[in-house]
């Protein structure tokens, strides 16, 4: 199916956090340092395969340093944002719960400061977080940084920008992409981090992807792609794969794929009898789920299903990277459309977009087709060319699935099932029995492309029999596109021809079929006369005795003459 060749990243980076005037922390960003001193800083959006372009970027100064000087910063003092002496900044880390011990003593007031509760600056507060190691603390710092929702400088990424300096200059920023989820249709927006910014700084992206991939398998050419044709009746088979994401900037995260079947199929696990065999199936990495590990919401049309991938309790559930692999069944039912519009199954993952709220975003729709076919047959004399009612076929499948089987139909000509059992002359009750009506037609509706067999059971009172045959179906369908939309390709691009090649008394023809209906046509011809005995029958006997018995007459005869002279 179709690879995503547009990068819809999850991105998340490594924090940086800086001990002012202690030295900077360990960090898995890229910084260039030149210099002894620096008057300038610079932030650089640039990762490779990402498209950041339109993104917009809130830098947000918290601390502030007069130089950088051999690995340390100094001169340390609030940031440009915070402008009441970080007064709301400790309000809010004694309020967060995995920091609040690390700030309890602090105070703001000058007046309130005693040997145990040392006054909040902007160099105790570096003091503090320049230990912070564990991702937890990492994360918690940034939330309470980025609920104080200070207003920093923008910076909206452009194609081919140059690095963007830094208004406040140097000093420790958190970067929050601003970006409205909501209007990016291929990628996410950035975790919030923090930056120590001497000189310049440029941001590796880990690229980290959702996508999902639908494919249908095809029962003549036995292969996963876009496109199929299945009979009537019929499980048509399905496939959508996908990757567990990094989820390191969540705290919880749950995949959501969402499968829609036009009305033409019907999701096997809704349908009544359905063996296990064609129902749904998922595994992760190689491993089958059970259903305990997933929430399956059916629905005749399709389904929903919800796939935890990371939790409050049990943090990571499925390993970075493992495959997922959901495989499930659609009926093709009575309600087939014939012809060129197909039957579609189109899908879609739901997921979040933003490690710092709940809002989710969505995959483009993928989608697959299947077709099915009609045969139209015309009874008719093979002088007068007019029809001939009351003609008897039965039409055997000689290749696929139903290899020897004869096809079923209801009174309207829809397939509805196989038979083992061959249709004997004026059997009405075997749905088999094909019967041409007044104007010497009849058809199969809901047929695959393949091979059949077309017998005459029984001819027109005074027609002699024909021999069987040959009937195939053939059409032509475009793989390798994502029929998603109008950019892409429909179902109208995909069925590129049809056809029909008849075989009878050695002799071929081929008749083009109409894509936009899926109907292919063909004539059968019966012509009028006394029908001969078959060689081997009754009659051949008949003339053996007769032949012997006047050999034996003449025989008699002329010994009988011979005496009498």
């Amino acid at each position: 199916m179709k690879k995503f060749r547009r990068v819809l990243a999850l991105l998340t980076v490594a924090v940086l956090v800086m001990s002012m005037g202690m030295g900077a922390m360990a960090t898995d960003n890229e910084t260039t340092v030149n210099g002894a001193q620096y008057d300038t800083a610079y932030f650089s959006p640039s990762a490779e395969s990402v498209d950041l372009i339109g993104h917009t970027f809130n830098a947000v100064q918290v601390v502030k340093a007069e130089s950088y000087e051999e690995g340390e910063y100094k001169g340390l003092s609030w940031g440009q944002q915070i402008t009441d002496k970080g007064a709301a900044l400790l309000t809010a880390l004694k309020a967060n719960t995995t920091l609040a011990s690390d700030f309890e003593k602090f105070v703001i007031d000058a007046a309130d400061v005693t040997e145990e509760k040392p006054l909040f600056t902007a160099a105790a507060f570096a003091d503090v977080i320049k230990d912070y190691t564990s991702a937890e603390k990492k994360e918690a710092l940034i939330k309470v940084i980025k609920g104080l929702n200070l207003d920093g400088q923008s910076i909206t990424v452009s194609e081919g920008m140059d690095p963007v300096e830094l208004e406040a200059g140097i000093g420790l920023y958190m970067i929050d992409d601003t970006t409205e989820a909501s209007s990016l249709e291929d990628d996410v927006v950035n975790a919030s981090i923090l930056m120590a910014v001497p000189g310049s700084n440029t941001i590796r992206i880990k690229v980290d992807k959702p996508t999902q991939n639908k494919e249908v398998k095809e029962n003549v050419k036995t292969e996963w792609n876009e496109v199929s044709d299945y009979n009537i009746g019929d499980y048509v088979p399905y496939k959508i794969t996908s990757k567990i994401p990094n989820t390191e900037k969540f705290e919880t995260y749950t995949m959501t794929f969402t499968d829609t079947m036009s009305t033409g199929l019907t999701f096997a696990d809704t349908v009544t009898g359905v063996t296990d065999a064609h129902k749904l199936k998922i595994s992760v990495g190689g491993t089958a789920l059970t259903t305990d590990d997933y929430t399956l919401t059916p629905s005749a049309q399709g389904f929903t299903l919800e796939l935890p991938v990371k939790n409050a309790t049990d943090g990571q559930i499925h390993s970075v990277g493992s495959e997922i692999v959901i495989e499930f069944y659609g009926l093709l039912n009575e309600s087939a459309v014939i012809g060129t519009k197909g039957n579609t199954n189109s899908s879609k993952l739901t997921y979040n977009n933003d490690p710092d709220s709940d809002i989710t975003t969505e995959t483009p729709e993928d989608t697959v087709i299947t077709f099915t076919y009609e045969l139209d047959v015309e009874k008719i004399d093979g002088v007068t060319k007019a029809a001939l009612p009351g003609a008897q076929f039965s039409l055997m499948a000689t290749t696929g699935e139903h290899n020897n089987r004869y096809a079923v139909v209801d009174e309207n000509g829809i397939l509805t099932g196989w038979t083992d059992t061959a249709p004997q002359a004026d059997d009405t009750d075997n749905g088999a029995l094909l019967i041409a009506g007044a104007d010497g037609k009849f058809k199969v509706v809901g047929l695959d492309d393949g091979t059949y067999t077309l017998t005459e059971v029984k001819a027109p009172a005074g027609y002699n029999p024909i021999h069987p045959i040959t009937v195939v179906i053939g059409a032509t369908t475009e793989n390798g596109k994502d029929y998603t939309d109008d950019l892409h390709g429909s179902a109208d691009e995909a069925l590129t021809g049809l056809k029909v090649s008849v075989t009878a008394d050695s002799k071929t023809t081929e008749n083009t079929g109409n894509t936009g209906t899926g109907i292919v046509e063909m004539t059968v011809e019966n012509n009028s006369g006394a029908t001969l005995p078959e060689t081997g029958g009754i009659g051949t006997t008949v003339f053996y005795i007769i032949g012997a018995i006047l050999v034996v007459g003449a025989g008699v005869l002329l010994i009988s003459r011979r005496r009498m002279r």
